[in-house]
């Protein structure tokens, strides 16, 4: 025979009703934790992911910083080079000078004046020569005046002596040297 119990058991319904509630909660904060590892996760990963792109940025800095010391050290040399480059031009420039003085007075002298001593200081120039008349004297310094390296020419004396049985005038004169400056290349030129 089989016996049921059709009594109305309060307190086994409430039993029944607290291990629901249990196992209900025991899944709602099972769940709950769930989210939270899940949520973790997923800003660790997050983390990490911008922590690797601050290593390669700290990365790519370094790198780029090495870049930019290098070219300070080749805009250095490249100062220094250019520098050096003006130097030189300019003391070949100065070299060519006197070259340019010796030749154009050669193209100055007429054929009856020949020069004994010629002295630089700064921009003066100063010349002995010796001529058998004062027109050859006269002609080179308009010769001197008329030219463009030359300015202010002035005669200092001229003084008459007999070698070897001629008449020969010394003379002495001095005027400022100026080299014209060099044509600058580029639009300017072309105008």
């Amino acid at each position: 025979m089989i016996r049921i119990n059709l009594i109305y058991d309060s307190k086994a319904v409430q039993v029944v009703k607290v291990k629901q509630d249990a196992i209900l909660a025991l899944m709602l904060t099972i769940s709950v934790m769930g989210g939270i590892v899940y949520i973790w996760g997923i800003q660790n990963e997050k983390v990490l992911l911008v922590q690797n792109k601050v290593r390669k940025t700290e990365a790519r800095k370094n790198e780029l910083s090495r870049i930019e010391k290098k070219i300070n050290n080749h805009k250095k040399t490249k100062n220094k080079i250019l520098k050096r480059t003006k130097a030189i031009s300019s003391l070949l420039e100065k070299k060519k000078g006197p070259t340019r003085i010796f030749d154009r007075l050669n193209q100055l002298l007429s054929d009856e004046v020949w020069l004994s001593k010629l002295t630089q200081s700064g921009t003066k120039l100063k010349l002995s020569g010796i001529s058998f008349s004062n027109p050859g004297i006269a002609d080179f310094m308009e010769n001197l005046k008329e030219d463009k390296y030359f300015h202010n020419v002035e005669l200092k004396g001229i003084d008459q002596r007999k070698k070897s049985g001629e008449i020969v005038k010394n003379f002495s004169l001095e005027f400022d040297v100026k080299m014209p400056s060099k044509k600058k290349k580029g639009k300017d030129s072309k105008k």
